[in-house]
């Protein structure tokens, strides 16, 4: 039987080489407590504020929607990308945009691995019960205390959200719209690039 046996020489590398490994910096993506998603870019709250108008703030931190024809690019034409305004990620291309006359962008998709989607549960805070049914405004709806006759009257019309994969901003929703089904996108969330020739 053979015996491997470690010199001092070659206990001290290994451990070098471990500690360094330990010391080495973690990608730039933030470790989140209980396994929850972490954005690569994260900013407090206090410099969102700062570098945002509060209409941007407003889309893409509180995840409102902008008055339709708001925004100079929803009826743009001309090739380029679109970046997310919150980090400069390019998520959308000209190309894939589709003109709608509705007063918001339309893109068919993103570019891969770009966005992330969630359900917008914001329309049970859009609702009140008023003679045991749910009714627009007033004390909004607490989810938890919902009837599943009130959810069922509800949840058709939850949508899915769409946010930027890189720092969370909301961009706006995947809707059916005339029969395709599209990112309904809020101008003032993104910044435009033409294409240079």
């Amino acid at each position: 039987m053979s015996q491997s046996h470690l010199s001092r020489r070659d206990l001290l590398a290994t451990g070098t080489l471990a500690a360094a490994s330990l010391a080495a910096p973690r990608t730039a993506r933030a470790e989140a407590p209980d396994g929850a998603f972490a954005f690569e870019v994260a900013r407090p709250d206090a410099e969102w504020r700062a570098m945002l108008t509060s209409g941007e703030y407003d889309v893409m931190r509180q995840g409102a929607t902008e008055a339709p024809r708001s925004s100079g690019l929803w009826d743009k034409a001309e090739p380029g990308t679109y970046a997310c305004r919150g980090c400069d990620l390019p998520v959308y291309e000209a190309r894939w945009k589709v003109l709608l006359d509705k007063g918001w962008l339309f893109f068919r998709h993103s570019r891969p691995d770009t966005v992330l989607t969630s359900i917008d549960r914001s329309i049970y805070g859009r609702f009140s019960r008023g003679g045991g049914s749910p009714t627009m405004m007033a004390e909004p709806i607490d989810e938890a205390s919902l009837t599943q006759e009130e959810r069922d009257l509800l949840d058709p019309l939850l949508s899915m959200e769409v946010h930027c994969r890189r720092c969370g901003s909301h961009f706006g929703h995947i809707l059916h719209v005339e029969n395709k089904l599209l990112h309904c996108v809020n101008g003032i969330a993104l910044t435009f690039a033409p294409e240079t020739a």
